[in-house]
């Protein structure tokens, strides 16, 4: 991922390759809507040129992010300092 890229999700701002955005819009979106998305977004997010199978793994890394964040904050782990 470039450096533009990474600093526009940090930012907030649309990315630069078309198909990172699309991913980025589905997972916000899977997010958002705590999986109850419309299917006019799945079928944008295919269109872009992803498939059933990323659908899936989007939810897996919503999931393991989700657990990952509980656990640290159970456990009070520190963040690292580049983040």
């Amino acid at each position: 991922m470039s450096e533009s890229d990474v600093q526009a999700l940090r930012e907030g701002k649309p990315l630069n390759d078309a198909k990172l955005q699309a991913l980025r819009h589905f997972t916000q979106q899977m997010i958002e809507a705590r999986g109850w998305v419309d299917d006019r977004e799945i079928e944008t997010f295919l269109t872009a040129g992803y498939t059933q199978q990323h659908v899936l793994e989007v939810i897996l890394e919503i999931a393991v992010k989700i657990i990952h964040n509980y656990t640290n904050h159970i456990a009070k782990t520190p963040l690292d300092k580049p983040f």
